[in-house]
């Protein structure tokens, strides 16, 4: 929508030429996402080898209010947003050409304010999804986006660039020409008016923000238990999330292991840290096997105690099997996942980008006000 409002400007060599820069400056802050992607999507973690809920399933409805802080805190979001434009563009009505304060990096604020509606609806029910999903290219679209917080996730995103430009506008300090304003080529002239409807907005806009972190501070709070359940923190319940092809509930109900004889292995030990798993064990027979409660994955790896690699594979219920040599002396195994130098080197890179990226931008904007 903001391409088809702004397409005369693609007219212009400049366009293109900002275009290219914001590729070259995109790259640096993904890469780190993206080479995880391309390593992963060429293993058993591709959409052909992993299972998770029809998307309708994740899709919000009205009789779900409070299912999920995030369409929660995006309704609050589209509102506040909504009603400040509608100020703003009246306040517009009537005011000269000359005098107006819908400057050219304010022009787009109906467009991202009707794409944040827009994605808000594509995350209901009430979005024609289940006809659309008849079309193939619609249907592939929708099984690679898996959840329909996929949607809702960049209505925040859009409303916070909608809401400081629409305040800027709406908040100005009036004059006897209609308005001054923070603008490109004035960009130190207005002053700002510390008034009750600001301070309602901002405090408004803390506690959205609040509510929008709320489910990413549960799932933190809840970080021991990730790290140390034998099974459950692998799997995202709700929409049984990223499960090796032909998982059922049941095999994830049970955080319990199994070993295929046990008169002839002994277990010693069995703990669990993140994708690290340590269990010791003596067997008095050849042949013998255990089964992990965790599912099996490309990129798992098993060695012992000397750091030497054991017979692994997929086993019962898609868990990992690891066949146990003979031994009477107790024996250990460690079974970890093996994530590949040059990914987090550059996981790291993109980290170290934003970090860069965000100290220049406070870095200009302390150079214009000063």
């Amino acid at each position: 929508m903001i391409t088809i409002i702004s397409w005369k400007k693609l007219k212009l060599l400049e366009t293109w030429i900002r275009l290219a820069k914001s590729v070259i400056l995109f790259i640096p802050l993904v890469i780190g996402v993206y080479a995880a992607f391309i390593r992963y999507y060429f293993t058993d973690w591709s959409s052909a080898n992993i299972t998770w809920r029809d998307i309708i399933y994740t899709l919000w409805k009205i009789s779900e209010p409070l299912k999920d802080p995030r369409w929660n805190s995006a309704m609050c979001m589209l509102l506040l947003c909504g009603v400040m434009l509608v100020v703003y563009l009246r306040h517009n009505i009537g005011i000269k050409e000359s005098d107006k304060y819908t400057h050219s990096h304010t022009a787009w604020l109906p467009a991202a304010y009707g794409t944040a509606v827009i994605l808000f609806w594509m995350s209901t029910r009430y979005f024609p999804w289940a006809t659309l999903r008849h079309i193939g290219i619609v249907a592939t679209f929708t099984d690679t986006l898996q959840s329909g917080n996929r949607f809702v996730g960049m209505v925040g995103e859009l409303c916070a660039f909608c809401v400081p430009a629409v305040a800027a506008g709406v908040f100005c300090k009036e004059t006897d020409a209609g308005a001054e304003c923070i603008n490109d080529k004035n960009p130190i002239k207005a002053e700002p008016i510390i008034n009750r409807p600001i301070i309602l907005v901002c405090a408004f806009c803390t506690i959205v923000s609040l509510i929008s972190c709320a489910n990413a501070c549960n799932n933190y709070l809840r970080m021991e238990y990730r790290m140390y359940d034998e099974v459950a923190a692998e799997t995202e319940i709700d929409f049984e999330d990223y499960l090796p092809t032909g998982t059922e509930t049941e095999f994830y109900a049970s955080d319990a292991g199994y070993i295929s004889d046990e008169s002839i292995v002994s277990t010693y030990q069995y703990s669990r840290e993140g994708t690290h798993v340590l269990y010791t064990y003596t067997a008095s027979g050849e042949g013998e096997y255990v089964e992990f409660p965790k599912f099996y994955y490309e990129g798992y790896e098993v060695v012992d105690e000397a750091g030497q690699p054991m017979a692994f594979e997929k086993g019962t219920n898609n868990r990992i099997r690891v066949y146990l040599p003979k031994t009477d002396t107790v024996k250990e195994v460690h079974v970890k996942y093996d994530v590949p130098l040059w990914v987090s080197a550059l996981y790291l890179f993109t980290m170290l980008s934003w970090i860069v990226v965000i100290a220049v931008l406070i870095a200009r904007k302390k150079h214009i006000f000063h």
